[in-house]
C-alpha cells in the first residue's frame, strides 16, 4: 500500500532522498523556488496570450513535479500543456492555471511537512523558511 501525504507520495520521496543523499534538502528548496517562478511566468504568459511559453512552462513544471512525486500537480500541468497547444477555451486555461496554483500550495505544504518529519534536524533548516 502506498502511503500518501496530501499531495506527494512519501515512499517515492523516501527513495529519492536515499538516492540523492545529503543534497536532498537543496533539491526540495530548488523545486519550491523554481516552481513559484514557473507559476508566476505561466500567469504572465497567459495574460499575454503567449501559449507557446505557457506550454513550455507547464511542461517544465510537469517534469519536476513528477520527479518529486507530486502526481496531481503533474497531471494538472499535463492538462494545461494540452490546453495551451489548442487554446480554444480561455476559461479552461484560466481554470487549469488556478488548479496549478492551488495544487502547488498543497505540494509545498506536503514537502515542508516531509522535510520536517523525515530529514535530519541539522539539514532541515536549509529547507524550511
Amino acid at each position: 500500500m502506498i502511503k500518501k501525504l496530501e499531495a506527494v507520495d512519501k515512499e517515492s520521496l523516501d527513495i529519492l532522498q536515499h538516492l540523492v543523499g545529503k543534497d536532498f534538502p537543496s533539491v526540495i528548496t530548488r523545486y519550491l523556488k523554481d516552481s513559484e517562478y514557473y507559476i508566476q511566468q505561466m500567469d504572465a504568459a497567459f495574460k499575454k496570450a503567449s501559449y507557446r511559453d505557457l506550454f513550455d512552462l507547464a511542461h517544465t513544471l510537469k517534469g519536476s513535479s513528477g520527479t518529486l512525486s507530486a502526481d496531481r500537480l503533474h497531471d494538472i500541468c499535463a492538462a494545461l500543456e494540452q490546453a495551451a497547444m489548442n487554446p480554444s477555451s480561455f476559461g479552461q486555461l484560466a481554470q487549469l492555471l488556478n488548479s496549478v496554483e492551488s495544487e502547488f500550495q498543497q505540494v509545498k505544504r506536503a514537502l515542508l511537512e516531509y522535510a520536517e518529519s523525515s530529514i535530519t534536524d541539522d539539514i532541515t533548516e536549509s529547507v524550511l523558511p
